[in-house]
């Protein structure tokens, strides 16, 4: 069964297969937690309609860890910009 993961890493620029190089163990996680969610049909209908509105962070077991990676990310690209001045 396909999982909505590799969509919402994709929508946050985190692309699955760089998630499957740089994090392995993450993408297992994140696969695993939604394999098993509940809310895959509200997953489904808020990626289709409003793909990037926030609210899927209030039901997805998921958004501790997609929001880490994406502080992270964006910690990455700060302090390249930070490198660069």
């Amino acid at each position: 069964m396909l999982t909505q993961t590799p969509i919402r890493t994709g929508s946050f620029k985190q692309p699955r297969a760089q998630l499957a190089r740089g994090e392995p163990q993450v993408l297992r996680d994140l696969e695993r937690v939604c394999a098993l969610c509940g809310k895959k049909r509200k997953c489904e209908h808020d990626l289709m309609i409003h793909p990037s509105h926030p609210a899927w962070t209030q039901y997805c077991p998921n958004a501790p860890t997609l929001s880490a990676l994406i502080a992270e990310r964006s910690e990455r690209v700060q302090a390249r910009r930070g490198g660069l001045d």
